[in-house]
């Protein structure tokens, strides 16, 4: 009987060590060599068909679509960290297995959301500029800047999204959101009818809605405008989400402030027309700071669980059910 193997296409340091002890039984394969900008797509597609399932991260090559059609003997990609544009639509169309991190680790976006969303209401980088320069940078608010009772709108109640609100509802802020796809939210959360209900009926609307059809440029002027006098718009999902003409003309009004960890342009953010508006706060995905050393690599446990599980065939954690939840999923 042939052994079962499983392909780790990234390039993040591994303790492969460790890696074979928790995939004991399996024959463990590094593929870190194919993570390059010039990688042959016959070499990774031959590669990739030629294993029964891949374990993916942040880093993998953007596989093409040629794999649905010559998936060999792949049968399940559990994707670790980072988004799905790595997949082809259609690699799931053919049958293909597919698992994301889900939950596990959305709280590190949510973290991020919730430190841009204090920030901002209270116009920090403002303050720190006024206390630095004695210039006044900060915007008129129409709101109390206090976080009891502060109404946050979300756009999306997916993984990040639900980490986001229980964080919010922890703070004393109330939350509503939009989002047709969920049909239960969590308690004490209200439930808007339509985006221009979420935009007027709060003071801050966070972006956790995945890319689509629907989705794409659906932040514009109209939902822009009945933001109150000094609102906030924070973008942590995908930068096509937003329509931009229509943001920076509401930044360069003084009529909103933003945060963005996301943009529909990331090749290089110190051009991005929204470097030089002071009323907006640039994350950058949180990156890593130059002398950062990335521990090794060892599989998550919720990796390691669905390997195991899907070659006994048991239920997967986070899997990608369909292609109308592969479309939600940022």
């Amino acid at each position: 009987m042939e052994r079962l193997r499983i392909g780790l296409l990234y390039d993040q340091p591994q303790d492969l060590e460790t890696i074979h002890g928790q995939l004991e039984g399996f024959e463990v394969v590094d593929l870190a060599h194919l993570v390059k900008e010039d990688v042959d797509e016959t070499e990774l597609v031959d590669t990739c068909r030629n294993v029964h399932a891949l374990v993916t991260w942040l880093n993998t090559p953007v596989l093409p679509d040629s794999l649905e059609s010559q998936r060999g003997k792949l049968q399940y990609i559990c994707h670790t960290r980072g988004i799905l544009k790595y997949f082809p639509r259609s690699y799931m169309e053919g049958g293909g297995r597919l698992s994301n991190w889900g939950e596990e680790r959305g709280w590190i976006v949510a973290d991020k959301v919730m430190a841009l969303l204090l920030s901002l209401i209270i116009q920090l980088p403002a303050l720190d500029h006024l206390s630095r320069c004695g210039d006044e940078r900060r915007l008129w608010q129409d709101f109390p800047d206090r976080l009891e009772g502060f109404r946050l709108g979300l756009y999306g109640c997916g993984a990040i999204g639900r980490q986001v609100c229980q964080k919010a509802l922890a703070l004393g802020m109330q939350v509503s959101i939009f989002d047709p796809y969920c049909p239960e939210l969590p308690q004490v959360v209200g439930r808007a009818k339509d985006l221009k209900e979420l935009f007027a009926s709060n003071y801050a609307v966070s972006i956790h809605a995945g890319l689509g059809p629907e989705t794409e440029n659906s932040v514009g002027e109209e939902l822009l405008s009945v933001l109150p006098q000094g609102g906030i718009l924070i973008n942590s999902a995908r930068g096509e989400i937003i329509d931009d003409a229509a943001l920076l003309r509401a930044l360069e009004a003084k009529r909103i402030v933003a945060g963005l960890d996301v943009l529909r342009d990331e090749s290089d953010w110190t051009r991005s027309p929204y470097a030089s508006q002071p009323n907006c706060i640039l994350t950058q995905h949180g990156i890593r700071h130059p002398d950062y050393v990335e521990p090794l690599f060892v599989l998550p446990d919720y990796a390691e669980h669905n390997l195991h599980a899907f070659f006994r065939g048991d239920a997967l954690r986070n899997e990608i059910v369909d292609l109308a939840h592969f479309d939600r999923t940022t």
